[in-house]
């Protein structure tokens, strides 16, 4: 699954937050996905301004 903060129409495996505005830190981050009842199924973290994006695998 991807999951972008940006906007766009939902598809299968692609998931849109539809956010306008910015909401990654240009030096490091994470992203945390959580199932409806708030358990955490996974975490992905950066710490480098090299790329524009970060892949994650579980």
């Amino acid at each position: 699954m991807t999951v972008r903060t940006g906007r766009g129409s939902d598809t299968t495996y692609t998931k849109y937050q539809n956010r306008r505005a910015y909401v990654w830190n240009n030096v490091s981050d994470a992203a945390t996905l959580r199932k409806a009842s708030g358990t955490k199924v996974y975490t992905c973290s950066y710490n480098s301004s090299r790329y524009g994006y970060k892949k994650c695998r579980a």
